[in-house]
């Protein structure tokens, strides 16, 4: 397989250093969505962190985001989002 364009290691910075995570799905129920936020405040992650969910106006201290619309409505710009729903949620 050949690739159009020659990747260099700070293409990739973003993913693995990011600035900035988007949690789709994050909630205070125990599940994934919530594992995902304790993880990154466990871990020391110094980044933002956005929680996006409709349900939620604040979650661990954070303002929550109904959508990633409404994040970059505010002007927000994000490294990483990481998607936690379930089939269901997705549709």
């Amino acid at each position: 397989m050949v690739f159009a364009k020659s990747f260099q290691t700070s293409d990739l910075s973003p993913l693995l250093e990011p600035h900035s995570i988007a949690v789709v799905g994050a909630s205070e129920k125990p599940g994934p969505g919530l594992q995902v936020l304790e993880n990154l405040e466990q871990l020391g992650f110094t980044g933002e962190v956005f929680p996006i969910n409709p349900r939620y106006r604040e979650l661990r201290g954070m303002k929550c985001f109904p959508s990633l619309t409404e994040l970059g409505r505010a002007g927000h710009k994000v490294d990483m989002v990481a998607i936690l729903l379930s089939q269901l949620s997705a549709r």
